[in-house]
């Protein structure tokens, strides 16, 4: 192994990043990671910008749908308040869990689609949903997924379709979360000279979720998740500052595994125990007062999370030392949520 170091960076670090796979060319960046504009865009998000121009200028109503984890959650915050930057106010929709499951559903879409709905964003969900995105087409509705999963054989027959892992999509950065495709949306709805007003509070929306759903800290999300820590120490949108504070982090100094193992699971314990109503109003709320009582009561909710987690353990625990060791034992019950397992 090479013992010289890239200048700048220390030996032990450089040996290191090379251990990781890194080439000493690309340890600068890795180690100093930048938001850019390289590259070709997403496939389909200028042809979702066009609609959705359209329906703001047309007056139409336009429904942000999430999912409901904090990746889902946070990604449907950065739209709307992209939306919000606009002028115009729209809904943001995430299921139960309990009561509707994952993803888009038949229920919703008829409900939205008769309460006037012509314009549905999905975030961080939608790329399975073939039969839903029929079903949004024949109620009337344009809809638009941004996802970051993996695609199915059959692509659902939406107005469009923004997701980095579709079969031929151009861009360059194919593991951004859910919420990172609805940073490059909200960029690209926005312009410019608005994104760059906004860019703070988006950027550490998007960090919170990059981190919360564990995709890799490589190229554009780590330089995400940098900027978005950085904006969040600096100047912590309402909702963030009390969470921040109910964690009893410091602002200043919160990093990533803060996020991991403080804010996100917070975060988390809303939809995991209910719904995820709270949370996104966390994120979305400008009022001090209201921001600290949202965050008592996800605590509340993660103090719970926690107690019945630990009642899955030891019920798992007792029903795996009922049955002889084996290569793999597993057990189940009724009895524990879904949400908790």
């Amino acid at each position: 192994m090479n013992g010289n170091a890239p200048d700048g960076i220390p030996s032990l670090v450089a040996q290191i990043l090379r251990a990781r796979g890194l080439a000493d060319p690309e340890m600068s960046a890795f180690l100093t990671p930048r938001l850019t504009n390289d590259g070709p865009p997403l496939l389909d998000v200028d042809r979702a910008v066009d609609r959705l121009r359209r329906a703001l200028a047309a007056r139409e109503r336009i429904v942000v749908y999430g999912d409901y984890d904090v990746d889902g959650i946070a990604g449907s915050a950065i739209l709307v308040r992209a939306f919000r930057h606009l002028g115009v106010a729209v809904m943001a929709y995430i299921p139960n869990r309990y009561e509707e499951g994952y993803g888009l559903n038949a229920a919703a879409l008829r409900q939205l689609a008769a309460d006037g709905t012509t314009v549905v964003v999905t975030v961080d969900c939608g790329i399975t949903a073939v039969a839903e995105a029929t079903l949004a087409r024949a109620l009337g509705i344009d809809l638009i997924i941004t996802d970051h999963h993996h695609p199915p054989a059959v692509l659902p027959d939406a107005y469009a379709l923004v997701n980095p892992r579709r079969p031929g999509d151009a861009s360059t950065d194919k593991e951004l979360a859910g919420a990172g495709v609805a940073l490059r949306l909200a960029q690209a709805l926005l312009g410019d000279l608005a994104y760059a007003v906004r860019e703070d509070e988006l950027l550490q929306l998007c960090a919170l979720a990059t981190v919360a759903d564990v995709v890799p800290l490589r190229d554009a999300n780590r330089a995400v998740v940098t900027a978005g820590l950085a904006a969040l120490n600096r100047s912590p949108i309402v909702g963030v500052r009390a969470l921040v504070e109910r964690a009893g982090l410091r602002l200043g100094r919160t990093n990533a595994s803060d996020i991991g193992f403080g804010l996100g699971p917070r975060l988390n314990a809303a939809g995991r125990i209910n719904d995820a109503e709270d949370a996104l109003r966390l994120l979305l709320t400008e009022e001090v007062a209201e921001a600290k009582a949202l965050a008592d009561t996800l605590e509340e909710r993660n103090l719970e999370r926690q107690r019945l987690t630990n009642e899955v353990v030891r019920g798992a625990r007792a029903a795996a030392a009922a049955h002889p060791p084996g290569w793999v034992t597993v057990v189940a019950s009724a009895d524990w949520q879904a949400g908790i397992v």
